[in-house]
């Protein structure tokens, strides 16, 4: 089933399916380690548009809202 990261739940884990966004946004994110085939787990979100903290291995990122609606996630 896919998702954006947005629409996760608190522990639900997936895999980064594809990042709706220009070059700027992907490259950006490449930056941060955060590419397509990529395995995060979401751990926490706000309710009205904060960001949202993932964890990849043992990093922990957060995204802003507008970001996690652009990016799709295949959710196990």
């Amino acid at each position: 089933m896919t998702k954006t990261l947005s629409e996760m739940q608190q522990a639900e884990k997936g895999i980064i399916q594809s990042i709706r966004g220009g070059k700027g946004l992907s490259a950006k994110m490449d930056s941060l380690s955060f590419y397509i085939g990529k395995e995060i787990e979401l751990v926490s979100k706000q309710s009205r548009r904060g960001p949202v903290v993932v964890k990849s291995g043992n990093t922990h990122l957060a995204i802003g809202s507008g970001i996690a609606q652009k990016i799709i996630i295949d959710v196990k």
